[in-house]
């Protein structure tokens, strides 16, 4: 009577045969799937590199141009490895795969939503550039120059040197205030005098003392309103125009409170609290 032991040695034996053989006559089909694959890897980075000098000369918004180079190149490596299913006959079994694990993918499209948002968002913002590098913005409360526009963030520097980053999704749904886009720009701040000054002296004064500044427009012209009237005093509000890509904000609205108060004293005219 034959051992069970033995029995069990041979059927073992003859699995390992036959993936062995299956192995070793897979051999071939493995070194030319490797070949393919190697060569839609370099297929793909040819692709990637002729469609980047295309859209450089279309295109200057530097993340659409990855984006779309790295989405050609992984179409053309995507292709080789079809090819690698469709030689070995695993084609309808990587479809398989595939649809049978649909629900797994609806779980990681929820898993990823901030982070295809925040890449959809970058697409968009990279097509409508709504800010360039360098621009003054102001979104969602933040301020600061615009350093860069990434896959997930906008990265910002405040005028503190402070660096912030805000997800593309936000940025998108936010209102933008470029500061940048227009050169000119303008701004205001308030004069108070007391009752006993004559309002037109004190406007015209502060009116000629902004125009006499360097960087300050003519057109429009500065101007000087009354804004308040108060317990002992008048508020002026004086309004002027400056081109921003030139002058500092903050320096001209320093610069021109300290002209007209100047000019106010030349005149007698002392400002009120």
């Amino acid at each position: 009577m034959k051992d069970p032991l033995l029995d069990d040695v041979d059927i073992v034996t003859h699995i390992l045969q036959q993936h062995w053989q299956s192995f070793i006559a897979a051999i071939p089909s493995m070194f030319v799937g490797g070949i393919i694959l190697l060569f839609a890897w370099g297929m793909a980075r040819i692709a990637a590199h002729l469609v980047r000098v295309f859209l450089r000369k279309k295109l200057h918004q530097l993340l659409l141009e990855n984006i779309i180079t790295r989405g050609v190149g992984v179409l053309v490596f995507l292709f080789g490895v079809y090819l690698i299913f469709e030689m070995t006959n695993l084609t309808g079994a990587a479809f398989t795969i595939v649809s049978g694990t649909g629900l797994l993918g609806v779980i990681l499209g929820i898993a990823f939503r901030d982070i295809t948002e925040n890449l959809l968002a970058s697409i968009l913002l990279s097509i409508h550039h709504p800010f360039q590098n360098g621009d003054l913005v102001e979104i969602e409360g933040f301020s600061g120059y615009v350093q860069g526009l990434t896959m997930r963030v906008t990265l910002l520097l405040s005028p503190e040197g402070h660096c912030i980053q805000i997800p593309n999704a936000m940025v998108y749904k936010s209102t933008i205030l470029n500061y940048t886009t227009a050169p000119h720009r303008r701004e205001d701040f308030f004069v108070a005098i007391g009752y006993d000054i004559s309002i037109a002296k004190a406007q015209k004064i502060a009116q000629e003392a902004c125009a006499k500044i360097d960087g300050v427009l003519e057109h429009p012209r500065p101007s000087v309103f009354v804004d308040f009237f108060g317990k002992s005093s008048v508020r002026l509000r004086v309004y002027f125009w400056f081109n921003g890509t030139l002058y500092p904000r903050l320096k001209m609205r320093s610069c021109a409170m300290a002209r007209v108060k100047e000019a106010l004293q030349e005149e007698n005219i002392f400002i009120m609290s």
